[in-house]
Order: structure tokens, then sequence, then C-alpha cells
């Protein structure tokens, strides 16, 4: 009995405080974080989601794609065609799997705007429709976890900012600008009006990229675009412009921007930077 009970204590000792010995420690007291038992396995843990991208933000019009990818916090296999719900003013599209550009820890999802799509307070990423599809664990399986918190992305902006907006001409959109080797031969209007300008070839300004932004350049004397006549009557109009003039300190506080008839150009109207007794052309 005195023998068993020695065995006893000695397995006590290894187990829980560790026993020293002669050379030193012989165990640590610590438990395995292997399972004693061969025909158990631990739970797999889903993989989930651990970033999301979205679009840039700004003002998205008809045609263009709207980009969103989900990075999983491992690599995993996508079987079917799942999709992200999006919510665009009163209505809930479905942006789909790319399957061709994701890779197998980045899904990424792709919707094409229509011209209906209007939003003019932001989109909202609402959640994850699987449709039948699985996306599981590539090392054991485990079926991923793909909630997540609605996104409310209120600097999305869909369709154009106004119903009544008659042209739209965005030269952060390079895919609305045509060039001619670096200077603008045409560039597309937004506005359901598309009343595209187009330039004459040695009037044509330069696509120039100024502070990080893409921007069309009228610095050269005699550049322009014309187009189809889009303002008539004495109807009071609305003009958003983002510009920089050339000569800011020089024509100091004075200076407006405003429209002018293009005389002998037909009914064309120019957009001109005042300056008391003087008018030039941006």
């Amino acid at each position: 009995m005195g023998k068993n009970n020695k065995i006893l204590i000695t397995f006590l000792c290894l187990s829980l405080f560790g026993c020293k010995s002669a050379n030193g420690i012989l165990g640590d007291g610590n438990i395995s974080d292997k399972p004693t038992d061969p025909g158990t396995a631990p739970e797999p843990v889903p993989p989930v989601i651990s970033a999301m991208l979205f679009p840039g933000s700004g003002i998205y019009a008809s045609g263009e794609v709207i980009n969103l990818s989900l990075t999983m916090s491992e690599e995993v296999i996508v079987s079917g065609t799942p999709s992200l719900q999006i919510e665009i003013g009163s209505e809930v599209k479905n942006a789909q799997y790319d399957m061709v550009n994701s890779t197998a820890a980045t899904l990424l999802f792709t919707l094409t705007l229509g011209r209906s799509d209007k939003d003019g307070d932001g989109i909202e990423v609402q959640s994850l429709n699987l449709n039948d599809a699985s996306i599981v664990s590539v090392d054991d399986g485990a079926q991923a976890n793909m909630s997540f918190t609605a996104m409310a992305l209120n600097d999305v902006f869909v369709g154009p900012p106004s119903e009544n907006l008659v042209l739209w001409l965005d030269a952060n959109d390079d895919t609305t600008v045509e060039l001619n080797k670096k200077f603008v031969s045409r560039w597309l209007d937004k506005s359901p009006s598309l009343a595209h300008v187009v330039g004459e070839k040695k009037r044509q300004p330069e696509y120039v990229v100024f502070q990080g932004q893409s921007a069309v350049s009228f610095l050269r004397n005699k550049k322009y675009l014309s187009g189809p006549n889009v303002i008539s009557g004495g109807s009071a109009r609305t003009i958003f412009v983002v510009a920089q003039p050339k000569r800011l300190k020089a024509l100091s506080s004075n200076c407006v921007f405003a429209l002018s008839a293009n005389k002998g150009k037909g009914q064309g109207y120019g957009l001109f930077l005042e300056k008391v007794g003087t008018s030039t052309g941006l």
C-alpha cells in the first residue's frame, strides 16, 4: 500500500507542480494542448471576414462599376455564386462574385450601375447572400462565417446630383476622357443630356494630373472644347466648378466664374474667369 501511495504522489507532483531530480526539472506542470484521446479532435475554427474594402468617395454614374472586396482570415474555397446586397436609394442591388479576379483570401464583388440607379445620401452594404453557394476553409473544410454589420457609405453617391442636371463633365473619371496622345479629343457628358464635347485637333486642352487628381488644362492660349447647346433662354442656372486659375495671386479676390455667350461659334457658351476690365478663358 505504501508503494502505491508513493507512485500516486509522484504522478500528482509531475502533473500539477513539476518535480525536481538531481539533474533539475523533470516536468513543468503544464497540461499539454494535444488531445489525450487520439479519437478526439478540436472543433475547427471557421474563417471570418477580417477586412472590407469599399469604393472611394464620390459620385458614380450609370455604366460605372462599383468594386467591393472581402478579405478573409484564411484561404477559402468558394463554390457557386454568392453576392453582396447593396441598398441604392430604396432598392437592393446584388454585387456579383468575380471569380476571375478573386483570390483564395480576397473575394471581389462588382456591380454595374444602371440608368435608374440613384442615391443622394450614400449607399449601404447590407449583407452577403450565399445563393446556395458554399465558402469553406482550404485547411479543414470549416464553413466560413460571412456575417458582418451593415455599413453605410455616406460619401458614395450614385447617379446625377440633380434631376435637372444638363451637363456633367468629370475630369477625374478617366473613362469619360478620350485622348489624342495627351490631349483631350472628346469629353463625355455624364448627365442624361449626353452632350459630349469635342476639341479641334490644334485646340485640344491637355489632360494632366494635378495634386493627385486628374484634370483638363486650358492653360495655353486658344484651347477649348465645344458641344451642343445645353443652356437656352433667360432662366437661372446653377454651376459648380472645381478649378484652379493659372495666376490666382495676380487675379486676387476679384475673380468669379461666369458663363458667357460664345459669339461666332453658334449657340454655345464658354466658362470664363472674370476680373475687372478683363476676361480670361480657362
